[in-house]
């Protein structure tokens, strides 16, 4: 087409139209706020794009992590189906030896030298005895760090279980925590667990010496942990304090030393206590579900109660008091502490064992019986609160209700006369140390005694097995 027609052509037709005065500039104008006001939604747009990310990055550094119970992937199904994947198998190694090579090598080499299946869940999850296991993808190093226990890493790893009879595999996923062995220096596979498996310790490790260390993933769920029970001094009675995890890069690390505790006394939870969430067992005699970090109550390491087969009451009732179908001694004690406030209600003490008539998991090991001038009875025993065995009196009325609970401090097991408690009613003391011969002034008895109230009588004479007599002063 030729222009010059076209131009001529579009002339002619627009001739007749007479344009209003004006007509041009208000075009212009138009046409300028138009652009104008796409720039300003433009600029707005950025404006608010900045402020945002401004604002994001402001709070950052008060942001603490998300803790899930679990990953959704990483809960066992109704079924008990373990999860066969996680998302921590695929991510880059965090914490501060996140590019230590050597040390990476050296920790893969350990857990790759390491059984990281018990039997049990070989059983349970293949339904056979005889199962081939091995990896069903590479190790993955998840964190590696320095702690007060010195450098460790956390690793995971998925293993196939694979029935030697035939049948379907199973995959799992495996996570450990390598540590030094602090009586060696090397280092170890000092704690592992199946991940979702809920019949297992969960995903928390106590390590270093007396397991004073504990490393805790955020998969776990935890967010609070109480290093160790608190004694009031005057009343005997127990309470937690309970802390936030430290939760940095997917795990907390706590040094339970500070707080006095260790992986037997240490207890987390998903929140804190409150009055809708105490996450207390059911009844004063059940166990927790929240178990401490070392996960075996005491395991390899000595009961620190007496263990004395005692159980004898040593002072005769007063005429005409009805000793017949009372509670037994150990019954009255322990409600009596768990109602009161005296025991820990999350971490239970070993059994106790070897005491006639005295259940396996009562409180002491040993009970002192002693009626006192107006009928009540007094009961005196011990609860192991946290690592130390603390003496506690029972009063209980003619009926075996309780009437009050007296605190008589922490017993030292290896003193001459470890047991020393003076009556409420200022009547005298009962003293015990089992296998000496006890006497004071004209009173002698066997390893336990009631000893009357006497201005001359400031002291008792504790003769061990071997013959050799000692004197201890009583309490003024």
């Amino acid at each position: 087409m030729d222009t010059h027609e076209l131009s001529a052509a579009l002339r002619a037709a627009t001739e007749p139209i007479d344009a209003p005065p004006g007509f041009t500039e208000k075009v212009r104008h138009g046409a300028r706020r138009r652009v104008l006001r796409r720039r300003y939604r433009v600029c707005a747009t950025v404006l608010a794009v900045l402020a945002i990310a401004g604002g994001l990055t402001a709070l950052s550094a008060h942001l603490k992590p998300e803790v899930a119970a679990t990953h959704p992937d990483n809960k066992a199904s109704a079924t008990g189906k373990l999860p066969s994947d996680d998302p921590r198998l695929h991510e880059a190694t965090k914490g501060g030896f996140a590019q230590n090579q050597s040390f990476h090598n050296q920790v893969v080499a350990v857990w790759q030298s390491s059984d990281h299946m018990p039997i049990s869940l070989v059983q349970a999850y293949s339904g056979a005895t005889n199962v081939d296991i091995g990896p069903a993808g590479p190790v993955n190093e998840y964190w590696a760090g320095n702690t007060p226990g010195g450098p460790v890493a956390v690793l995971l790893q998925a293993f196939s279980l694979r029935p030697a009879s035939g049948g379907q595999s199973t995959t799992v996923v495996e996570v450990g925590l390598v540590a030094r062995n602090f009586s060696t220096g090397e280092l170890t596979l000092v704690g592992h667990a199946t991940v979702g498996d809920s019949d297992r310790p969960s995903e928390s490790f106590a390590f270093d010496i007396d397991n004073k260390t504990m490393l805790t993933m955020a998969e776990s769920g935890f967010h609070v942990y109480s290093a160790a029970p608190t004694v009031d001094p005057d009343t005997g009675k127990v309470t937690r304090q309970w802390l936030d995890l430290p939760y940095v890069d997917g795990v907390a690390v706590v040094d339970l030393a500070e707080e006095h505790g260790d992986g037997n006394t240490v207890v987390e939870l998903p929140q804190r206590p409150d009055a809708t969430h105490s996450y207390l067992p059911s009844n004063p005699n059940a166990r927790s579900p929240f178990q401490p970090v070392s996960g075996n109550d005491w395991a390899g390491k000595p009961d620190p109660r007496l263990a004395w087969p005692v159980q004898t009451v040593v002072c005769a009732p007063p005429s005409g008091v009805d000793t017949a179908n009372l509670p037994q001694q150990s019954t009255v004690f322990d409600n009596a502490l768990h109602a009161g406030g005296y025991s820990d209600p999350y971490v239970h003490h070993p059994p106790t064992v070897g005491t006639p008539g005295v259940p396996a998991d009562s409180e002491s090991h040993w009970y002192i019986g002693c009626r006192l001038a107006n009928g009540n009875m007094l009961i005196l025993g011990e609860e192991l609160v946290g690592t130390i065995g603390r003496l506690y009196a029972v009063t209980a009325d003619r009926d075996g209700r309780v009437v009050s609970v007296g605190y008589g401090g922490p017993i030292n097991p290896s003193d001459l006369l470890p047991v020393q408690y003076q009556l409420p009613d200022g009547s005298g003391w009962l003293v015990a140390a089992y296998g000496s011969h006890l006497g004071s002034g004209a009173v002698s008895g066997n390893d336990v005694l009631a000893v009357p109230r006497d201005p001359n009588t400031t002291s008792v004479t504790v003769t061990s097995q071997h013959g050799v007599p000692h004197t201890v002063d009583l309490p003024p």
